[in-house]
């Protein structure tokens, strides 16, 4: 599970990538002012943090997922049974 970001429009990203997990999984992304923390949990119940990042963004924003093999040219499909956005 990897946590990506970028703090410019366009710019590179940067990825924490963290081992040893198989799905299904539970991901959570929170949004304090500009810090953004991402966290997974095996089981929706005790969560881990994976990785936080300070990106300026207006108060309000879009929000989306992706998801990615990493490996050029070969396809990756999730999931996903369940969406929850807190304001």
């Amino acid at each position: 599970m990897s946590f990506l970001s970028r703090t410019s429009t366009g710019g590179s990203s940067s990825a924490t990538t963290t081992s040893g997990l198989a799905a299904p999984y539970w991901v959570r992304v929170t949004r304090v002012g500009n810090v953004f923390t991402a966290y997974c949990s095996p089981d929706g119940s005790t969560w881990t943090t994976i990785g936080s990042q300070t990106i300026t963004m207006a108060t309000n924003v879009y929000i989306g997922l992706g998801v990615t093999s990493h490996v050029s040219g070969v396809l990756c499909g999730a999931a996903i049974d369940s969406l929850t956005v807190d304001q």
